[in-house]
């Protein structure tokens, strides 16, 4: 029996190194961490602030369509990211995570609360194999989902920007997360757009959609938008210092407009094709479509709208007035040239063609 007995020192070692083993699993459950293939990606970190019916997932989906752009859909609301569906705070329900853990753990961010990590350790899955191509992560965030009231602004700060590590210096010093804003400037047209709104492709779908989606406008209510939305840009621009500002009639108007998005994400091989303004390529075979189908509606605005004759006479009188939420004639036309008070940096703000 002793020629199998083991060295009292030999069963101590093994002893204690499946005990460290043990605990070192236990504490990796204990503390889940983003995977390091994340972490450790150089891919620039953006988001994209937009609001509502303003053709964010028009430009999700262009944006996609590149395989070095991965922009996650919106933050903070119930929707579906890689087929599960994700719940996300409301008034309804409590969670331990708020909305700026969810977009730090849709960047890949190293400061992301184990909190949301326990709550969908699995988000990541599924990207590895695409990381090395990856030149940019991002994701889609409306006014109403996070940048809506001072405080949330703050918040949204503190994820963008490094700050000092000198506890008596509260000077902001480094923007980590580059910020595209996304901003519809004709209002009467955005009025109109919305998920209840089906692309009209032919002449009897465009007919059935006026007969249906017509309305009287309120112009009343459309100026109230106006004037929030052009309030909220001016704040959270003032607050920003690496950023690029893009209308959306722009990408609408011409398709070339793009190439400004691309290139500030890092993603600066792409042209236009000769033959078809509606596509962009690139190296190694990349093709970029264009497509306007991902619009709500068709037509223009003018053609929905029941009480024409009223909000025409209304608008006219607007029409030369330069303020940035003055309700203008051209809106219902869709050719406006627009401008930004706020924005005039020929560097960062893209808002004509």
């Amino acid at each position: 029996m002793k020629m199998y007995a083991m060295p009292m020192l030999s069963i101590m070692i093994m002893f204690i190194s499946m005990v460290i083993r043990c605990d070192s699993l236990s504490n990796d459950i204990a503390e889940k961490k983003l995977p390091l293939w994340v972490v450790k990606s150089p891919a620039i970190r953006f988001i994209v602030l937009t609001m509502q019916s303003s053709g964010s997932h028009f430009l999700r989906s262009t944006l996609n369509s590149h395989p070095s752009i991965l922009l996650h859909d919106e933050q903070c609301i119930d929707f579906t990211h890689e087929g599960q569906k994700y719940e996300f705070p409301d008034k309804f329900r409590t969670h331990s995570y708020n909305c700026y853990d969810q977009i730090a753990l849709s960047l890949g961010m190293q400061d992301t609360s184990t909190k949301i990590l326990d709550a969908f350790p699995s988000y990541w899955n599924g990207f590895e194999l695409r990381m090395h191509d990856i030149k940019a992560i991002g994701i889609l965030l409306h006014a109403n989902q996070g940048w809506n009231e001072p405080a949330e602004i703050q918040q949204l700060k503190n994820l963008i920007y490094m700050k000092s590590t000198d506890k008596n210096d509260n000077v902001i010093s480094h923007q980590v997360v580059k910020i595209v804003i996304l901003h519809r400037k004709n209002y009467i047209s955005r009025s109109f757009a919305g998920t209840n709104m089906k692309s009209a492709h032919n002449s009897d779908d465009l007919k059935k959609l006026h007969f249906t989606a017509s309305k009287n406008i309120s112009l009343t209510a459309i100026q109230a938008m106006a004037d929030y939305s052009e309030a909220q840009y001016r704040t959270v621009i003032k607050e920003l210092k690496d950023y690029i500002y893009v209308g959306y009639e722009m990408l609408v108007a011409d398709s070339s407009s793009f190439l400004h998005v691309f290139r500030y994400l890092g993603v600066d091989d792409l042209s236009v094709t000769a033959g078809d303004h509606n596509q962009l390529i690139g190296p190694k075979g990349v093709s970029i479509m264009i497509k306007h189908d991902e619009k709500h509606h068709a037509g223009l605005p003018y053609q929905y709208i029941s009480n024409l004759q009223e909000v025409s006479s209304s608008l006219s009188r607007n029409d030369t007035v330069e303020h940035d939420s003055t309700l203008r004639y051209c809106m219902l036309y869709d050719n406006c040239i627009w401008f930004s008070s706020y924005c005039l940096d020929p560097s960062k703000c893209f808002l004509n063609p």
